[in-house]
């Protein structure tokens, strides 16, 4: 199981560029070492021609560590998407796009807002049961009625 960094400090020293983020995600992807995603072929280089890209040596699919998650083909450095994965999951009630904007630098608003946009989705659970009825909330009660149930039956 991999290590994650919980102090700002530490994630700043693991994560300092885009090297080691890439060998991170090498190392969550293949944690037994290169293995092609086509075949399961057990050898493969790094190709200097592109960046956190492999190939198989038998049959010479290339695959990135970044291929198949949200951060695939992306214009964005690696270490800024790690930041911001960072600081998204690190605050009690996430990152707003404009906080992402400003604490990271970015170009725009707009990249910000994207950013944001496809962490959210990515940190969604699929198989997430949705709320429904009465739901208990960090000691706040919202009390939930249907289209019919009169107002007044829960005036207090």
């Amino acid at each position: 199981m991999p290590d994650y960094p919980h102090f700002l400090i530490v994630f700043q020293r693991r994560f300092g560029n885009d090297r080691a983020g890439a060998g991170y995600l090498f190392s969550v992807r293949w944690p037994e070492g290169f293995r092609c995603p086509a075949r399961g072929h057990p050898k493969g280089w790094a190709l200097e021609t592109k960046a956190w890209t492999f190939q198989c040596a038998k049959c010479a699919k290339q695959t990135s560590v970044t291929s198949g998650t949200i951060m695939h083909a992306s214009k964005l450095a690696l270490h800024v998407w790690l930041w911001a994965a960072y600081l998204m999951a690190t605050h009690s009630n996430g990152i707003s796009a404009m906080q992402l904007w400003q604490q990271l630098g970015l170009g725009s608003y707009k990249s910000a807002w994207l950013l944001a946009a496809k962490l959210r989705r990515a940190m969604v659970d699929p198989e997430r049961n949705p709320l429904s009825g009465l739901v208990e909330i960090d000691e706040t009660t919202i009390n939930h009625r249907t289209r019919n149930d009169p107002p007044a039956q829960y005036a207090r």
